[in-house]
Parts: structure tokens; sequence; C-alpha cells
């Protein structure tokens, strides 16, 4: 089992919805493959062909007799790599404050789907900024809701979250992220800021997919391990 990341850099991002769960490993042939097989043109009726290879199982029958009834074993299998899709409205917030006090914002809408288990690794800090011989920080927060209403818990520093593969997640859901700030009398007049990141990582990714998304055709879809004919003519 491979884990592939993918990484969005926001305004700063913290989510603590899921648990942490127990799941399968992807299954993969042994390599090299035996029997060998040999690449075939994909045909899309949905979706793009380019997302799918296929190929035949070397061996077949020949076979030239007075026997009756006769059988002969097809077979027919499919390994299915992890997928996700993910986004956000917007990319963070940005505050103007007259005032001290404890202010926090207007939810920003992600949307999460998936065909397996993923994680989510959160990494944020305080703003930092205005007069370095003062109070040069501005506390921050973050929270999410998955329903309508305010946030009830705040979240401060690094955090992380795993989904379990189940309908929920195969569907696809959306998301609410809040941010709060605390402006004290020490914080002078001045620009506050601050980046953090989320990391996204399918937790159940092939061993055939490369760490672009794509099939591995340099390291495992090659002669040596028994697929013949890889680029299809």
């Amino acid at each position: 089992m491979r884990k592939v990341a993918s990484i969005l850099l926001v305004g700063l991002l913290i989510i603590g919805l899921f648990g942490a769960v127990v799941f399968a490993e992807v299954a993969a042939p042994d390599l090299p493959r035996d029997p060998e097989v040999r690449a075939e043109k994909v045909r899309a009726l949905d979706g793009e062909a380019e997302n799918a290879l296929v190929f035949r199982i070397k061996g077949g029958f020949d076979q030239d007799c007075n026997i009756t009834p006769r059988h002969q074993t097809v077979e027919t299998r499919a390994f299915v790599a992890q997928w996700a899709k993910w986004s956000m409205n917007y990319k963070g917030w940005e505050w103007y404050v007259k005032k001290p006090g404890e202010y926090y914002g207007n939810c920003i809408t992600g949307t999460l789907q998936s065909n397996g288990p993923v994680t989510l690794e959160f990494k944020f800090s305080d703003l930092e900024g205005g007069n370095s011989e003062t109070n040069n920080k501005i506390a921050t927060a973050y929270s999410y809701t998955t329903c309508s209403g305010d946030p009830e818990v705040w979240y401060e520093g690094e955090f992380g979250a795993t989904i379990p593969d189940d309908f929920a997640l195969h569907a696809g859901f959306e998301w609410s992220l809040w941010n709060k700030i605390k402006v004290v009398e020490c914080n002078s007049p001045g620009l506050y800021s601050a980046e953090g990141t989320i990391t996204l990582t399918l937790d159940n990714q092939a061993n055939w997919i490369d760490a672009e998304g794509d099939f591995d055709m340099a390291g495992w879809f090659t002669t040596e391990n028994g697929y013949l004919q890889t680029e299809y003519n």
C-alpha cells in the first residue's frame, strides 16, 4: 500500500471531523506477471479512455475433438486505484479591525469525495506582523461545521483527521471552515499575516500508480514485469 499526498496552500485551515480507521490494503498482482499479459485498446462509454488500461491474459486454448459438452475458464478481473476530488470556494480571510476584540468570520465551503480512506493534515500558526517591540502576534483559531450553525469548538496548532471508506465519502460531502482572531490592546497598527497548509493523503493507493497520479509505466507496467506492448498502436 502506498500513500499519495497532495498539498494545498491556503490562508490557514483546520478540521477535526473524524478519528482513526482501519482499512484493507489494495490488492495487486505479483511481479513479474505469470502468465504475461498484452495490452489492448481501451474504449470508453463514460469517462476518459486514458483513465484505464486493459490487457489480454496470455494462454487461451485451441481444442479439436468430439467431446460434448466442453468447458473452458475465462477470467475477468479489475484492479481499481484510489482517487479523490476536493475543493474550497475561497482561499482565506482578510480582516480589517478598528478596535481590540475577539472576532470570527463567515465560513469557507469545502468539498471532499474519494473512493477510499483519506487523511487530512493541517498546519498553521498565529498571525504575525505589526511592531516587534510590542505584541507582534494575533492569536488565531479555526473551526469547522458540517451542518448549519456556528462553531462550538475552536482549534489551534497542528491537527490531523482520517475519513473512513464509506458511502458518505464516496458520494462526497460539504464542510465549512471558520476563522477566529483575537486582537488585544498591545497589538500595534499594521499588517499581520500567516500561511498554512492542508495535506490530503490517499491512504489506500495502488502500487501501480506513480507519484504524479498516473499509471506507473516506468516502474510497474514494464516488459520485465510481464506487461507486453504497454503502448497500444
